[in-house]
């Protein structure tokens, strides 16, 4: 039986953003699986006007056993953003493997 990976992500993020300004939220995909996850691919959408990420997909061909793999997203605001966006990555690898994380964005 060949052994197959597992994917987790988790995503940082600054307190507080100021309107019109960009920061940087560190998105961090993780194989907990005992076999490689093939395949891998990276989608960031975020919701709330005003609030863009300048990448929405990053590929990764294999993360290895126990590899993880760091994406520094930019995400830019405008100064009529709204107060909180929610910033959503979804993880997908061959052979049905998942993994997503939200976490909210508060402008100020």
């Amino acid at each position: 039986m060949a052994r197959s990976g597992r994917l987790a992500v988790t995503i940082s993020r600054p307190r507080t953003v100021r309107r019109g300004s960009s920061t940087v939220t560190k998105v961090v995909v993780r194989n907990t699986g005992a076999g490689a996850a093939r395949s891998v691919r990276v989608r960031v959408t975020a919701a709330g006007k005003g609030v863009t990420p300048r990448t929405t997909t990053k590929s990764y061909t294999t993360v290895g056993a126990g590899r993880t793999r760091t994406l520094n997203l930019r995400l830019r605001t405008t100064r009529s953003a709204t107060k909180r966006s929610a910033v959503r990555v979804s993880v997908t690898g061959a052979g049905g493997l998942r993994a997503s994380a939200s976490t909210t964005l508060r402008l100020r």
